[in-house]
């Protein structure tokens, strides 16, 4: 790996906060068609909070172009409630390079806590594995 991809190693994005309100579950709740009890947070709920993913990506100075999404795994520990203030941040974690004739292909683990703001529970964690594609390092 050069210096450009051990660089990556370091990025953490600053973390954000959203208000887990009724009507953004609602709407979340619409457009993925969840049938659940009316107070229930879909487990999917936590995919709304990219933005730090997006921020991570401008760090690494990298056009979305060249991102493929690979994988996305989460790890649940309490159930947020509605009127939670989340917040989330993000982080670089593993990094591995596999290098082909039209250039180099580095996976990349981005890593997100997400916890309770009013006491620092943690809810959630994620594991973002994306593919970025480069030319030339």
């Amino acid at each position: 790996m050069n210096h450009t991809i051990d660089h990556w190693k370091t990025i953490v994005s600053k973390p954000m906060k959203e208000v887990l309100s009724r009507e953004r579950l609602e709407a979340f709740k619409n457009a993925t068609h969840f049938e659940g009890p009316v107070e229930e947070i879909p487990s999917t709920y936590f995919t709304r909070f990219r933005q730090t993913e997006f921020e991570i990506f401008d760090q690494m100075e990298v056009e979305l172009s060249q991102v493929l999404h690979g994988e996305q795994a989460y790890r649940y520990h309490e159930k947020p409630s509605i009127d939670d203030v989340i917040v989330y941040q993000s982080r670089v974690g593993e990094l591995k390079e596999k290098r082909g004739k039209s250039g180099s292909m580095i996976f990349v683990h981005i890593l997100t806590q997400f916890k309770r703001e009013s006491d620092q529970v943690c809810l959630a964690e994620s594991d973002s594995t994306v593919i970025i594609r480069v030319k030339d390092l």
